[in-house]
């Protein structure tokens, strides 16, 4: 396929990423990362207007594909995970180390004690790269227990957007300025600050200069905002409880002071309150159906401020240096007027 037509390209990722995630929900305690998720991104998109927001050719089809593929590090098999020749010193993102991070992990660590080993030492090779840990490599995933599918899990989705800056390439092959720019735009997608995105510059693609900044912070943004209920069905509530009820007993068992709310139920009990997301302008409306106290401050002060706010502000201030201004608000039944929302609820 020729690199130069990149919608013929990203139709091809397209079809691919249907095939690979469609509606799995592999992180069966956590919303929605599937083909849902990647479609609401496209329509806000849509919504929001290309030419609003001034995307060239190249710049308009590296960030649709950069929508179908940010979150597939959540869905490559990361018995993989050595063939994409990820190494630890670049897994430094968004100012933060996520292997301190992973070290932290209740779930992660209660994983090394049941394999009674260290992270470093499971999960990297003598080089220094990620792999799938050895000991777990000849079993079958039914074959694991709670435990050790949490454990695998929580790496996965730590590590989820290094290893889907890396896995991206895979889906791009022979087009290397073409997977060098969605690589990129993708690495920094759960960053929170702007300074995360200081170093990113622009990228010549088939003969025109793509902003990569630009794409990151409307990749961002896209993320940020996709919180209604099509990313937390009551269906779906229903079936993880059980099993998160399970997993904080075994969890209990064996190191019962860590223990504590790690099924993310939060933010399936808020969001279902969310109905839809409307964009008109340059105004952005969480649309709820819920005008309780108790419902209404769950969405603004658990939801909104801690999953929403911090990504939409960063991504709002980057793309207002390109003239594109975006107001976020929140509309409850009953109230004259939406709820303008902005970094003093968080």
């Amino acid at each position: 396929m020729e690199c130069s037509d990149l919608e013929k390209l990203f139709r091809k990722i397209r079809r691919e990423i249907e095939v690979t995630c469609g509606f799995v929900h592999f992180f069966f305690h956590y919303p929605f990362h599937d083909l849902r998720h990647y479609r609401n991104m496209d329509r806000y998109l849509s919504h929001l207007g290309y030419r609003r927001l001034e995307l060239s050719y190249p710049e308009l089809f590296i960030l649709r594909m950069a929508i179908y593929l940010h979150d597939i590090g959540m869905f490559l098999n990361p018995r993989y995970w050595s063939e994409l020749k990820i190494h630890k010193e670049d897994l430094l993102i968004c100012n933060e180390d996520p292997i301190e991070k992973l070290r932290k992990n209740v779930l992660v660590d209660v994983l090394m004690r049941k394999l009674n080993t260290s992270f470093e030492e499971e999960f990297f090779d003598e080089g220094g790269y990620l792999r799938f840990p050895p000991k777990m490599m000849g079993k079958t995933w039914d074959s694991f227990d709670l435990i050790d599918k949490a454990g695998i899990r929580e790496v996965m989705r730590v590590l989820h957007p290094q290893v889907g800056a890396g896995g991206a390439r895979r889906f791009i092959p022979r087009c290397d300025r073409v997977a060098s720019a969605v690589s990129s735009v993708i690495r920094l997608h759960e960053c929170k600050t702007v300074e995360a995105f200081r170093y990113l510059g622009h990228e010549e693609v088939e003969g025109e200069d793509v902003d990569l900044r630009k794409l990151a912070a409307i990749l961002m943004l896209l993320d940020s905002i996709d919180c209604s209920r099509r990313r937390a069905s009551p269906e779906a509530l229903e079936e993880i409880t059980d099993e998160i009820r399970m997993l904080e007993e075994e969890i209990i068992e064996i190191e019962p002071e860590k223990s504590s709310n790690h099924g993310h139920i939060p933010h399936w009990i808020f969001k279902r309150h969310i109905k839809r997301i409307e964009i008109e302008g340059n105004s952005i409306t969480i649309v709820s159906d819920a005008s309780s106290p108790a419902h209404v401050a769950g969405m603004i002060f658990f939801e909104i401020a801690g999953s929403v706010l911090p990504r939409f502000i960063a991504a709002k201030d980057m793309l207002s240096e390109y003239g594109v201004a975006l107001n976020l608000f929140l509309r409850i039944p009953g109230l004259t007027a939406p709820i303008y929302l902005d970094e003093r609820i968080m």
